[in-house]
């Protein structure tokens, strides 16, 4: 059994490992929990470069023109070792193919790298594309057209859910290689300046809330629903809550510019607009919640006092 401080491997892409690395080299994505931010990552005692790692993610390459399974048992074992802790997990459910197992994509420059909406299209220039799949993070996106060389996406129909620094993925469909270049992509949703969402439309025509918008990442986030929600059904039935609102589209674009160009303040006022979206979606809910805390508080503080006395 897995406890909360173990070094565990949940998942590994690709699965499928040719005999005979090419020479550029393999990537895997490595899944699961307290690898630290350096772990040292091998396969059968060959060591991997890491390209990236976090606490549950690592990237690191194979290098190329290394036979695997030399025993011909058909078992490769991946290990990680976290480096502080010096606990480590092991991997082997891999299935070891003959041959090369074809050539893994690179991605050499993405261009341009950073950007909204109005960004798009977006070229990823390298080699070995081969009927490729394109994630910007975890979101599939368009394919415009590719080359073995090229590759052009546009934007997706639902944006992009977050902003900030974005892993850029290409995958071929066919082998299920895949390259990633960390961070390849910084997605600047700019709603009030024509970024992200800026052409969005809410309720009512209204313009998009600016400011949520700016934080989640997209105007399509189920979120941004409950705010729009909210504004055409309660505060522009009354004169001061449409002078409220009429307030809010004045001020908030600069404010929503600063927001979309900074992922860290992005993400404290996500932290923020969630617990009031609950509380707009489960009014009885929150109200039960906020209750129970008061009275847990009331009894604590009459504890307090009566150790005092």
């Amino acid at each position: 059994v897995v406890q909360g401080d173990d070094v565990a491997i949940t998942n590994v892409l690709p699965s499928q490992l040719p005999k005979v690395v090419g020479g550029g080299g393999l990537t895997l994505s490595i899944t699961g929990q307290n690898f630290g931010t350096s772990p040292i990552v091998t396969l059968d005692g060959v060591a991997l470069t890491v390209v990236s790692a976090t606490n549950t993610q690592i990237l690191a390459t194979i290098p190329g023109g290394i036979t695997l399974d030399s025993d011909n048992n058909n078992v490769v074992t991946l290990k990680v070792t976290n480096s502080t802790s010096g606990q480590f997990d092991t991997y082997n459910g891999f299935t070891v193919v003959p041959g090369g197992g074809g050539n893994a994509p690179t991605i050499t420059s993405i261009n341009p790298s950073s950007g909204g909406q109005t960004a798009f299209p977006v070229t990823i220039t390298g080699t070995n594309f081969d009927d490729p799949k394109v994630f910007f993070g975890g979101t599939v996106m368009p394919i415009n057209s590719w080359t073995p060389t090229s590759i052009v996406v546009g934007f997706p129909v639902g944006g992009l859910p977050v902003t900030g620094p974005l892993d850029v993925t290409v995958q071929n469909q066919g082998t299920g290689l895949f390259a990633v270049a960390p961070d390849g992509f910084n997605y600047i949703n700019n709603p009030g300046g024509g970024g992200g969402g800026g052409g969005f439309q809410g309720g009512g025509g209204l313009p998009t809330c600016f400011i949520a918008t700016a934080a989640y990442g997209s105007p399509l986030a189920g979120k941004l629903d409950t705010f729009r929600e909210f504004r055409d059904a309660v505060l522009l039935k009354t004169a001061v809550g449409a002078a409220l609102v009429d307030l809010y589209y004045t001020v908030s674009p600069p404010l929503a510019d600063h927001i979309a160009a900074h992922p860290a303040i992005a993400a404290a006022v996500r932290l923020a607009l969630t617990p009031v979206a609950w509380s707009l979606e489960s009014p009885v809910l929150a109200l039960t919640t906020f209750l129970l805390l008061l009275a847990g508080a009331w009894t604590a503080r009459r504890r307090w006092s009566a150790v005092r006395a």
